[in-house]
């Protein structure tokens, strides 16, 4: 995912690749080296609700997602991954 991430770098900025694909994968990356996520794009189970993992700066998310082309805000996300919902640990 890593490799494919690099890739993706710069072909999101020239419209090559869709945004969200790109900042899905680029969150999937940091979670999985145990750092905050960067679009706001990624969630768990915690407390049998679902959470957003960390974010590195949720006040910049909806301008970085804007940065790359990605149009949906971090708002509009919560509520797409029911941020809140029940879920089973």
């Amino acid at each position: 995912m890593a490799y494919a991430l690099s890739q993706m770098e710069r072909l999101v900025r020239r419209g090559e690749v869709d945004a969200m694909d790109y900042a899905l994968t680029f969150d999937r990356v940091r979670v999985n080296k145990h750092q905050p996520q960067r679009y706001g794009s990624q969630a768990y189970c915690v407390d049998g609700h679902l959470a957003l993992e960390p974010i590195e700066n949720e006040k910049k998310a909806d301008t970085l997602r804007a940065e790359i082309g990605w149009s949906k805000t971090l708002m509009e996300t919560k509520g797409d991954l029911e941020i809140g919902k029940s879920c089973v640990q």
